[in-house]
């Protein structure tokens, strides 16, 4: 998982705390684990060519086949709900907002906002679930079909509202892309912390 790409070291604007420190460890042990789960579904027949189509009712559905049990699926999304569940100290957003308050140097905030950018775009392919928010709609599928949570509130978007949209199996194949390509966003956050996690006071950004 080792990248050879060139870059430059960016030293921190101020001192990163024990605490901050410890955070960034566990990402990168959760994005170790992340990437092992990926490489296993790989392995065993993960697919994500094919297409969508739309029936006679509107709802979006899928030609292809992950190539793997939705079951299986579930694994991987469970280890990918560390970086999106708010509250998660590995979470995202809260990841990359850490780094950019101790890191004010121009390059390190491109750098930042540039991955923040590539996590925001990832997933869904636009159009297919009529503008749903993207993250309430994980959010749904998380709370109603992985964990099987009854909501609470009122929730934007709720599991039928997703559903009149996309059919299962399209459901479970954009949930895994999206994951797939959030995936890729945090590989690039975990390459800029190796001096961090060993130590070190400086961000690694990319030239």
């Amino acid at each position: 998982m080792k990248e050879k790409r060139k870059f430059t070291l960016i030293t921190t604007s101020g001192e990163i705390s024990l605490d901050d420190r410890r955070r960034l460890n566990l990402l990168r042990r959760r994005f170790s684990e992340f990437w092992k789960n990926f490489e296993d579904l790989k392995s065993s027949g993960l697919n994500f060519n094919g297409q969508h189509v739309y029936d006679v009712k509107g709802q979006a559905k899928t030609l292809s086949s992950l190539g793997v049990s939705r079951y299986r699926v579930k694994g991987y999304l469970v280890d990918y709900r560390h970086f999106h569940a708010q509250g998660e100290p590995a979470n995202f957003y809260g990841v990359v907002n850490l780094l950019k308050k101790s890191f004010r140097n121009p390059e390190a905030q491109s750098f930042l906002e540039r991955v923040r950018d590539q996590w925001d775009e990832a997933g869904f392919l636009s159009g297919w679930h009529n503008n749903l928010p993207l993250d309430n709609i994980v959010d749904a599928v998380f709370k109603e079909s992985i964990f099987h949570t009854h909501p609470t509130g009122q929730p934007m978007v709720r599991l039928a509202d997703v559903e009149k949209v996309l059919s299962g199996d399209a459901i479970w194949f954009e949930l895994t892309f999206m994951a797939y390509n959030r995936m890729l966003a945090i590989r690039n956050l975990n390459w800029s912390l190796d001096v961090i996690v060993d130590g070190g006071d400086e961000l690694k950004v990319p030239v």
